[in-house]
C-alpha cells in the first residue's frame, strides 16, 4: 500500500487520466472493502488494548497487538487519502520497520534549524540582560478597555431609530420623506 502511494506521487495521472476512468473504479471498490476490514481490525485492535496499562503492555502478545495497531492506522491514512477526489498524495507515515526519529537527535546547528523557534533558558540571577530588564519596569500598565461614552451612548437602550422605510413616525403623505414642505415657507 505504502509503496502504491509513493509511486502514485510520483505519477499522479495513473489514476486520474481520462482513459483511467474505469481503472479509478475498480481500484476505490477494491479500496472500499479494504478498508471496512482495516477499520474493523482496528476497532478489535483498540477493544483488546483498552484498559491496559503498565506491565499487561510488555508481553509479547500487546507489543504484538501495539504494533498491529500502529500499522492499522497507517493504512487508515493511506487509504483516506486516496479516496480524496482525485486521489491526493500528502499523507506521510512512519513505517513501522524504521526507527521513529527523534526532534531532539538533530543538531542545534542555526544554519539546520531555520524557520524554527529558538529556544532560550529563563534564568533568575540578577546579572543577565540587565538593560532589557530596565526596559520592562519603565513600561506602563496596560490600558483596559472603555467602552464607549457620551452623547451617543447615554441613551443607547432608547433610542428609536428610524425604520428602512425612512419615516420618523409620522404617517405617510404621498409625497415621500419631506418632499412637500419643501419651498413653501
Amino acid at each position: 500500500m505504502y509503496t502504491f502511494h509513493q509511486l502514485g506521487r510520483k505519477c499522479p495521472e495513473f489514476l486520474t487520466a481520462e482513459e483511467a476512468a474505469e481503472r479509478l473504479k475498480d481500484f476505490r471498490l477494491r479500496l472500499q472493502y479494504f478498508a471496512r476490514g482495516v477499520q474493523i481490525y482496528i476497532k478489535q485492535l483498540r477493544q483488546d488494548l483498552q484498559g491496559k496499562t503498565g506491565d499487561i503492555l510488555k508481553t509479547e502478545e500487546s507489543k504484538l497487538k501495539v504494533c498491529a495497531l500502529k500499522v492499522t492506522s497507517n493504512i487508515n491514512s493511506l487509504i483516506k487519502d486516496l479516496f480524496h477526489n482525485p486521489p491526493s498524495y500528502k499523507c506521510m507515515v512512519t513505517l513501522s520497520w524504521k526507527p521513529a526519529v527523534k526532534a531532539a537527535a538533530h543538531s542545534t546547528d542555526p544554519a539546520n534549524t531555520a524557520g524554527q523557534k529558538r529556544f532560550t533558558p529563563v534564568t533568575y540571577d540578577g546579572s543577565s540582560n540587565g538593560a532589557s530588564n530596565a526596559k520592562k519596569m519603565n513600561r506602563e500598565p496596560r490600558q483596559l478597555y472603555a467602552p464607549p461614552s457620551g452623547k451617543f451612548s447615554e441613551k443607547a437602550g432608547t433610542f428609536t431609530g428610524s425604520t428602512r422605510g425612512g419615516s420618523s413616525g409620522r404617517p405617510f403623505r404621498g409625497r415621500g420623506f419631506r418632499r412637500g414642505s419643501r419651498g413653501r415657507f
